[in-house]
């Protein structure tokens, strides 16, 4: 239901298949920052602070970025993809 009203959106994992240290499942981003940021339970006050704003950063930023890029692959001429890529250990790109 939250990806039928825009609020989440999935985003499919890359695999070459060359090893088996990849996740597949697929990464759930927030493309509303406003609400990413509510839910953690921030306000404006809050983010103004360096010391409390700095765990939001990560999250929120990569769900405005996603967003933003998936709205700009509307228009473009170039067809691409958004995916990421997690191993095993958790680290990961998208």
């Amino acid at each position: 239901m939250l990806e039928a009203v825009f609020l989440v959106r999935r985003i499919p994992a890359w695999s070459p298949n060359l090893a088996q240290r990849e996740v597949r499942a697929p990464k759930i981003v927030l493309t509303d920052p406003g609400v990413a940021v509510a839910l953690r339970g921030m306000d404006a006050d809050a983010l103004a602070r360096p010391e409390i704003a700095q765990g939001a950063d990560g999250a929120v930023l990569e769900g405005f970025v996603v967003t933003e890029l998936i709205r700009q692959l509307g228009w473009s001429r170039t067809r691409t993809r958004i995916l990421h890529y997690r191993d095993r250990q958790l680290a990961e790109v998208t």
